[in-house]
């Protein structure tokens, strides 16, 4: 790959990350890390644009994991937690998730509404929390830091061994309402402060994650609105503006549609590639096993000697394995089975996948008879059967009954 490809790539992918509402400025620092690093001729003429994809993606994990931690509530002595954010971006729901992930871990948790702004927000809370946790709020009270305060202390005597703090959705734009918010982490001086960020927030991410920063000790963000088209790359933005990690984010508006952030998966997400690690799921396996290797060079090369006047088998060794797979995959729509009994571990996916191509070299050179009778081969042409029958299953479920 010429160093004029590889510029032209990495601009591509700058572009992309842009798009994805990654600040214009993170995403050149981004480009500049990587070209620098496929500087001289020699290395750029080995990079491929998979290897520029994986570059990049190491440098965003840099961005992500620099050896940031943040403080991690212990049930041996209480901890206060207070999360601060912009109006609408998923705050309220977002603490009644935490407390709920922290309640299964064995936490007693405690929620003080200290938002006195927002309608109806102690009523929110209380619709919105798990069993068990216990709510502390005022209708009557309009200074927050005093809720806020008054709350810790009953929430301590009910033997709460985690406070959960909410405030009013504020941003630089009201200044009152910020300084107000700011009151409340002063006269509490919580152990961490939470920033909860709409993944949906453009370009001006930075700005405004910055702003939360400069008023509060920001320690951990937590990313919302996951469940949506948004790329999520302002996240990269809060991440950067605040020194803070990403610690968990939300995919729905269900109490159990929050996870631990995973920097591989949000990465994927990012650049609308998956680069990192495998799939997840057996039938995402399925297809990247099957596109990877009919893309491969190997399997390529063995299709085209499977071509040549040498042949001894009177079957192309594409289509041996596609009667593979089709097999499979019409069990799969036919029959009543499950995609959970269809599935087949990821390794074993992957793993087949590098062998696909010695497969079609041996079909080309000793014929089908032989290749089906050698051990070496036969669970690998079970695996097409198997990634078949995994996709024929997974598209059952969407009513699909056609057959290949």
């Amino acid at each position: 790959m010429a160093e004029s490809e590889i510029s032209t790539w990495a601009e591509e992918i700058e572009r992309k990350l842009m798009a994805a509402d990654v600040s214009r400025n993170l995403a050149e620092e981004l480009k500049r890390s990587v070209l620098k690093t496929v500087e001289d001729g020699t290395s750029a003429r080995k990079y491929s644009p998979k290897m520029i994809e994986k570059a990049i993606a190491g440098e965003v994990i840099k961005l992500l994991d620099r050896g940031l931690t943040h403080f991690k509530p212990e049930k041996s002595t209480p901890s206060i937690v207070m999360f601060v954010g912009l109006p609408g971006s998923g705050k309220t729901t977002t603490v009644a998730k935490y407390a709920q992930f922290h309640q299964d871990e064995g936490f007693k948790v405690a929620i003080v509404c200290a938002d006195t702004v927002g309608i109806d927000a102690l009523s929110q809370i209380k619709n919105l929390a798990n069993p068990g946790i216990f709510i502390y709020g005022s209708a009557n009270e309009y200074d927050s830091a005093k809720v806020a305060v008054d709350g810790i202390t009953k929430s301590i005597s009910h033997k709460c061994d985690l406070v959960l703090i909410d405030t009013s959705g504020c941003g630089k734009q009201d200044a009152a309402l910020f300084d107000a918010v700011r009151k409340v982490a002063k006269e509490t001086n919580p152990d961490l402060v939470v920033l909860v960020w709409d993944c949906s927030i453009g370009q001006a991410a930075y700005e405004q994650a910055a702003a939360f920063k400069e008023k509060f000790n920001v320690g951990a963000v937590i990313v919302t609105k996951m469940d949506g088209s948004a790329k999520g790359g302002s996240a990269l933005s809060a991440v950067v503006a605040t020194q803070s990690p990403v610690t968990f984010i939300g995919t729905g508006t269900q109490l159990d549609a929050f996870k631990v952030f995973n920097g591989e998966e949000y990465i994927s997400r990012l650049l609308g590639t998956r680069m990192m690690g495998a799939p997840k799921c057996p039938e995402a396996a399925a297809a990247r096993f099957l596109i990877c290797t009919l893309m491969s060079e190997s399997f390529k090369k063995g299709l085209s000697e499977a071509a040549g006047a040498n042949k001894k088998s009177t079957s192309h060794p594409h289509d041996i394995l596609m009667k593979f797979f089709a097999d499979g995959w019409n069990y799969g729509v036919a029959q009543d089975v499950s995609l959970a009994d269809a599935s087949v571990p990821v390794s074993e996916i992957e793993a087949a996948g590098y062998q696909a191509g010695l497969l079609a070299e041996a079909l080309n050179n000793d014929g089908v008879d032989a290749v089906s009778k050698n051990p070496a081969y036969e669970n690998l042409l079970v695996l097409w059967a198997k990634a078949g029958l995994c996709c024929g299953c997974y598209l059952k479920k969407f009513g699909f009954t056609g057959s290949l």
